[in-house]
This record gives C-alpha cells, sequence and structure tokens, in this order.
C-alpha cells in the first residue's frame, strides 16, 4: 500500500495494490473495512484513488 497526503490538514488516503490481499489483513487484525461507513463521505470524495470507476451520467 502507498499513502498520499490530501491538500486538507492532517487527512491521508491509503491506495491499495491488491484489494482481497487488504481485506484479508484487516479481516486477520480484526478491523474489517468499517472505515467506508464512519469515514466522512467528503473525504472518500476527494480520496486519491487509483483506477477508481468512472461515472455515468
Amino acid at each position: 500500500m502507498k499513502q498520499f497526503a490530501s491538500g486538507h490538514a492532517m487527512q491521508s488516503a491509503w491506495v491499495v495494490d491488491d484489494l482481497d490481499a487488504a481485506v484479508d489483513a484487516w479481516l486477520k487484525v480484526g478491523i474489517g473495512p468499517f472505515f467506508l461507513w464512519s469515514t466522512p463521505r467528503s473525504f472518500l470524495r476527494t480520496a486519491p484513488y487509483r483506477e477508481a470507476p468512472a461515472r455515468s451520467r
């Protein structure tokens, strides 16, 4: 995983190279990908995700 700092103070986003491996690691340590629900949606929209799915209008 690589970490990129965003333009906002005290915020950063993790770019996951292998999503399956990341989820397995989260589950092994008992964290789970629950940050998706607890993270403010505005931050998720500004996070620099690689290969993000294109939205159709």
